[in-house]
């Protein structure tokens, strides 16, 4: 199988997608996850199959009954086209160089430049900094501490030698 390149790569975390087949669109949704390896992308929505997995609420028992889930499988690179955010239809893309210098994805249809979404974070420093830590955790001002301080070195001789 040959892997798709870098610089042919245009899907990522967090796009839109249509997902067809036969030209027959199948779905729409965010990509929560591109598998480069084999030129795969999973599509939130898109492409359900279910599996069996423990039931939680008998989970220490090893022969506890099976219950079915939905879960997202993975979908070919190919079958996907980014949305266009002018008109909402499916589009080709493109790469294009901004005045600034910056590249970005447009639209071949309608010229519209395709932005990638940024991420945010389900928390905020503060919250993340102010949990808990564990029992065996260091402590922050111990880690800051400086405990150690070098000897002075002697010089030799009564000057400095001259390094050749």
């Amino acid at each position: 199988m040959k892997l798709i390149s870098d610089k042919d790569w245009n899907l990522f975390l967090r796009d839109t997608v249509a997902v067809s087949y036969h030209r027959t669109e199948v779905g729409r949704g965010k990509i929560l996850k591109c598998l480069r390896e084999t030129n795969e992308v999973i599509v939130e929505g898109v492409n359900l199959k279910p599996v069996a997995v423990p039931d939680p609420d008998d989970a220490d028992n090893p022969m506890a009954k099976k219950i079915w889930i939905e879960t997202e499988h993975p979908v070919h690179y190919s079958a996907c086209r980014l949305i266009d955010p002018d008109d909402n239809m499916p589009c080709s893309i493109r790469r294009v160089y901004l005045a600034d210098g910056k590249q970005v994805r447009q639209s071949k249809r309608s010229r519209a430049v395709i932005e990638r979404e940024p991420h945010v974070p389900n928390t905020t420093y503060e919250e993340r900094i102010s949990r808990p830590t564990a029992p065996h955790t260091t402590a922050k001002e111990d880690v800051v501490e400086v405990t150690y301080v070098p000897p002075e070195l002697p010089e030799i001789g009564g000057a400095q030698q001259e390094q050749r």
